[in-house]
């Protein structure tokens, strides 16, 4: 398995309030290759802060992450839907996929890189 943490630059809001990104991704090869992603976000103060998980088979190309990012930072209600709590430093607390309950756990083969 091979995972890799982007952060970001961050952005800032009509109302003048920065906005903090951490892009994860993870590939592993099973019976054929495949991917997660999650998209770590939050404010200066870390009192709004969520993440946004693809599952395999619903990752997006990164481009789509960069559109994601400006429209968590524009819309409340979006940011909203995927707020919850989230342990800092990130790589220590999310380090594999399957931290978060919603993921379902990664079934190794022998044979696959870690």
């Amino acid at each position: 398995m091979i995972a890799r943490w982007n952060e970001e630059k961050p952005r800032q809001g009509k109302n003048g309030e920065r906005w903090n990104f951490t892009y994860w991704h993870l590939v592993w090869t099973s019976d054929r290759t495949k991917s997660a992603q999650r998209l770590f976000f939050w404010n200066e103060k870390k009192s709004e802060c969520g993440v946004v998980i693809f599952p395999p088979g619903k990752t997006i190309h990164y481009s789509r992450i960069r559109s994601l990012m400006e429209k968590l930072v524009a819309d409340r209600e979006l940011r909203t839907k995927y707020q919850r709590d989230i342990d800092f430093p990130l790589e220590r607390h999310y380090p594999e996929y399957g931290a978060f309950p919603e993921e379902r756990p990664v079934e190794l083969q022998q044979g696959d890189a870690l």
